[in-house]
């Protein structure tokens, strides 16, 4: 009976010992639930700023464009006989003769700037590109034989004497 007594006793002390324990732990698992809760109302309050801050830059963004609309708006009446008159651009390509009730137009055709090169026919005729073409299509074309050749063939037309160098005189 003794035995059962101190094993109740035993049981008795284990079961207040566990108790406290779980006492504890639910002290402490109270503590982390409210920390934790804090920690999620932390993290909503800061969304809901970030929310708020960015709706108000949006806010903001509108009103800026807004206000550029308003600076760049067409603010024109409705007149269609301008869409028949010429542009500024056309008027540019008339010439204004004494006559002003006959302007003559500009040559449309003519090139915007002046070539200053050669043209293909005047490269064709050239009989330094003759013997170069009939070297190329016998494959002679990168040898010294070639080069030589080259150098002796006379140009069409004398060069001018501005374009003579007394660089390589000997």
């Amino acid at each position: 009976m003794q035995d059962e007594a101190e094993k109740l006793e035993e049981e008795k002390l284990r079961l207040a010992e566990m108790e406290k324990v779980l006492k504890e732990q639910a002290l402490r698992d109270s503590e982390r639930v409210a920390f934790r809760e804090n920690e999620l109302m932390k993290r909503q309050d800061e969304k809901r700023l970030l929310q708020q801050k960015l709706s108000e830059e949006q806010e903001e963004k509108e009103r800026r464009l807004e206000k550029l609309r308003e600076q760049v708006c067409v603010n024109v009446t409705a007149d269609p006989q301008r869409v028949l008159q010429s542009t500024e651009a056309s008027r540019g390509h008339v010439i204004k003769k004494d006559d002003p009730a006959e302007p003559e137009e500009l040559e449309l055709q003519k090139p915007l700037f002046a070539i200053h090169t050669f043209n293909a026919q005047q490269l064709t005729a050239d009989p330094r590109h003759k013997v170069e073409q009939a070297l190329r299509q016998a494959g002679l074309h990168n040898t010294n034989y070639a080069r030589q050749i080259l150098a002796n063939v006379k140009p069409l037309h004398p060069t001018r004497p501005d374009q003579h160098s007394s660089l390589f005189k000997e």
